[in-house]
Order: C-alpha cells, then sequence, then structure tokens
C-alpha cells in the first residue's frame, strides 16, 4: 500500500515507528487510511517511484504525518480535526464489534 520510492524504505526502523505512533493513540486502521491518502498524493503529484517519496521511517517517525489529510491538492498544512474525527470513527466501529 505505501507508495513505491526510488532507494530504500528502512522498513525495520518504520516498524519501530509505527509501534511507537499506536502507543500515542493511533490505531493500526487511521495509519492505514492515512498511508492510502499518501500513495493517492503521491500519485497524483507524479512522485511515485521517484526520490520525492518519503522514506516509510521518515514517515511513521513524524506524527505530523499522521495528522495530514494528503488530500490530491493538500496545502501541506495539518488538518487535525480530519484525523481526529478518522481516530474517533476507527475506535467508534472497534468498540462495535
Amino acid at each position: 500500500i505505501y507508495p513505491k520510492r526510488q532507494g530504500g524504505q528502512r522498513y525495520k526502523e518504520a516498524f519501530a515507528h509505527y509501534k511507537v505512533r499506536l502507543k500515542d493513540g493511533f490505531t493500526h486502521e487511521a495509519i492505514l487510511a492515512v498511508i492510502e491518502n499518501y500513495a493517492r498524493h503521491c500519485k497524483a503529484f507524479g512522485k511515485t517511484h521517484t526520490v520525492f517519496v518519503k522514506q516509510m521511517a521518515t514517515f511513521m517517525n513524524d506524527p505530523e504525518n499522521l495528522t495530514r489529510t494528503w488530500e490530491e491538492r493538500d496545502n501541506g498544512k495539518s488538518n487535525k480535526n480530519n484525523s481526529n474525527r478518522i481516530l474517533q470513527e476507527t475506535c467508534r466501529r472497534e468498540a462495535e464489534l
């Protein structure tokens, strides 16, 4: 799901940062949704398969990346309200299970 990039990804380091983000309160589903949005963002701007795709370790290390909408015309600003909404919806769905 994570967009392909030219160069390495540092998956082991990325997984360590992923576990920290889970401890920070992000859910797997919320992280996955943000990564899917980031992949669409990279595709829309022609970044896929280039060095301009963030390394996964870099992406997961910065919690600010998980609060952005990563829309096709994203202005680069954080959208914490949207992120909080996604987290709340995910938690609500998990509670219903």
